[in-house]
């Protein structure tokens, strides 16, 4: 049963953790400028539950934990790179952390692991059946009403990615398909042991189940290793047209490896795929079919590619320094090209900022026909399609003038047409690359705008998480 959070509980005397503290310490915990209160002020009392709604059952019922306290929870994990049981470790006994989510009694009780559990596979279960992240919803109204608060009107925007490496063994061609069929072995062991196969069939399964695909590897020669990895794709042929009527479990990942690594003629021989035209999109590991594989100059990831959208508005004359809010984070599998966020961030951009985009800063990889012709539409309403990065690219407005990006001044100008523009790093890469944030008054307002969107929600679990902050006090022109 859904039920809303109380948002003013009454403390009494005894409960009370300002009861207990003295002078400065009692000073510094109720000050508004701390970064539990700010935290929950900002963020957790932001919440709209409403959205989660969905996720519980209407009528008679237990009526569900605080959602707010949930969703506190799973930002506050991620953002201090805690383990689970240190997070239910701080908010049973850290003050700070309690009363980060609200629990500002001593009687509040967190929510059990199980009940953390299941909200989080709730939210990827509803996720897989009705295409609508509900997550990525609650953050984008949060970062919307802190927009509407603090007025940033996100006449500049940039961004960015990151590739991110998946928690996965690197798996040569035989480990996958060994790992992959002992996978699918352990899931039918009963089924399988009751086939009509051959005493060579049995020998290969026992193996398998016997020896991981690396020590099969580490002690036999090359072609040994290329006479099994034949055999295996025998095997699993066999498996896939025995189980053909059951194709739950692992019958998807064996199936897919399978076509991925091998090929079958007319004459049904199955035949090892020659390496090249095996696909940087195919499956990499048994334990992560969503990450692919790319090499990056020289860079070789298997995992996903994060998109951050950030405002990146300058500070008015008389004000203070502009306070700028990522507005979009998207994941995609890691051999996706970055021109193909770029349009779909900025229609999320701006639903959450309140003024309208009129540049657009963004490196080579953005660069695309579509791109270009989506920023001088006319619905779009962006000026200028700012490129930096590559000295072979050039810079044109909706004007078609060529202009390059002065660090003097901070403001583009023209140029001779066929000049490449000035070009410097950017330290918005940079800190895409951070992965922990220490939590203080400066840097509070960094973190609760970043989007816990980069949680992957994939296959049921979550499998990698990234921290991003915000650029409070930087103004378009502080790449360096």
């Amino acid at each position: 049963m859904f039920k809303k959070s109380d948002s003013h509980s009454q403390l009494d005397l005894f409960s009370s953790p300002t009861e207990y503290f003295r002078g400065s310490k009692k000073k510094e915990y109720l000050k508004d400028g701390s970064w539990h209160n700010l935290f929950r002020k900002e963020v957790v009392m932001r919440v709209d539950e409403n959205i989660f709604s969905v996720l519980y059952s209407e009528g008679n019922g237990a009526p569900n934990a605080s959602i707010r306290v949930l969703v506190g929870m799973m930002i506050l994990k991620e953002g201090q790179g805690w383990s689970d049981r240190q997070l239910f470790s701080e908010c049973g006994y850290n003050l700070l952390t309690r009363s980060a989510l609200g629990l500002m009694s001593l009687e509040d009780a967190e929510p059990v692991p199980s009940t953390y559990y299941l909200f989080r596979r709730n939210l990827v279960e509803h996720e897989k059946e009705h295409g609508v992240d509900l997550f990525k919803e609650c953050q984008s109204r949060i970062t919307r009403d802190q927009a509407l608060e603090f007025n940033v009107e996100g006449k500049r925007v940039r961004m960015d990615s990151k590739l991110v490496g998946s928690n996965i063994a690197w798996y040569s061609r035989y480990e996958l398909i060994h790992e992959t069929l002992r996978l699918f072995i352990a899931e039918r062991e009963e089924h399988i042991f009751k086939r009509s196969l051959s005493k060579e069939m049995f020998s290969l399964i026992e193996s398998i189940r016997g020896e991981t695909g690396n020590k099969v590897v580490y002690r036999s020669t090359k072609e040994e290793v290329d006479a099994r990895f034949l055999e295996l794709g025998k095997l699993m042929y066999l498996f896939i047209n025995l189980f053909k009527k059951h194709d739950y479990g692992q019958y998807g990942t064996l199936k897919a490896v399978f076509e991925q690594q091998y090929t079958v003629s007319r004459e049904k021989v199955v035949l090892p795929l020659e390496k090249e035209k095996v696909s940087a999109k195919s499956i990499q590991s048994p334990h992560d079919t969503d990450c692919h594989y790319r090499d990056k100059d020289g860079n070789k990831v298997k995992g996903y590619s994060v998109n951050i959208t950030e405002t990146c508005d300058q500070e008015r004359d008389g004000q203070e320094a502009a306070l700028n809010l990522i507005t979009d984070t998207r994941v995609k599998e890691v051999s996706a090209p970055d021109n193909g966020f770029f349009q779909q961030a900025l229609e999320q951009t701006r639903e959450v900022i309140t003024g309208e985009i009129e540049k657009v800063h963004a490196d080579g990889a953005y660069n695309s026909a579509e791109n270009r012709e989506y920023c001088q539409s006319d619905e779009s309403g962006i000026d200028n399609l700012v490129k930096l990065g590559s000295p072979s690219l050039v810079i044109d407005d909706r004007q078609g003038r060529m202009v390059r990006e002065l660090p003097q001044s901070g403001e583009p100008g023209q140029h001779d047409r066929g000049k490449p523009p000035f070009v410097f790093p950017c330290s918005f890469q940079q800190r895409l690359t951070n992965l922990a944030l220490l939590f203080d008054v400066n840097h509070l307002l960094l973190f609760i705008h970043f989007t816990v969107h980069a949680l992957l929600y994939q296959r049921g679990k979550l499998r990698c998480h990234l921290l991003f902050g915000t650029t409070k006090n930087k103004g378009v022109d502080d790449f360096q």
